[in-house]
């Protein structure tokens, strides 16, 4: 699939529309996932049928770097979303998630510059009732000097945050 550049969540909606799955994954058009990152994602899947969100970290590599993965003993907790969420649900950004297509938002993801992705891993969050995490990473994310999650904060992104809070009370 070829998609003008519109902005991350332009391609991730255009993703979602033409994707079929049961389970949807998203990996950034700069970033890598682990060898095993479908695998393990299957297996949790298989092992707990009723959950919706697989959980999964993530490393961080320089953009001129090579990424080093480290791999530990691997830890999974199995947890209910109905007693609430925790600050750890939040932590990772949405493409650190295999989600079950029925806790995806129909609209998909808000066209905002930076934070689109914190509003829609809520949205998830808040429709799922059972989920998963591992301790295994399986996920790389490029850090870039100048990109929108390394740069400074300016007075447009300041709004943007201000619009993704007033959207998560409403």
């Amino acid at each position: 699939m070829h998609k003008e550049n519109g902005g991350v969540s332009l391609a991730r909606n255009a993703g979602l529309k033409a994707s079929t799955g049961e389970w949807v994954l998203f990996i950034d058009g700069d970033d890598v996932w682990h060898k095993d990152t479908l695998a393990v994602c299957a297996r949790l899947i298989e092992e707990h049928p009723d959950v919706q969100i697989v959980k999964f970290m993530r490393e961080r590599f320089a953009d001129d770097c090579h990424v080093v993965w480290k791999d530990g003993r691997e830890e999974v907790n199995v947890r209910d979303l109905e007693s609430g969420l925790i600050d750890d649900d939040m932590r990772y950004s949405f493409v650190c998630n295999c989600c079950h297509r029925s806790v995806i938002p129909r609209r998909g993801f808000k066209n905002y510059v930076r934070g689109e992705d914190l509003l829609f891993r809520a949205e998830c969050l808040l429709v799922a009732k059972r989920m998963v995490s591992t301790t295994r990473c399986l996920y790389a994310y490029r850090t870039r000097p100048g990109s929108a999650t390394q740069s400074s904060m300016n007075m447009r992104k300041l709004k943007i945050g201000r619009a993704v809070q007033q959207e998560c009370r409403d």
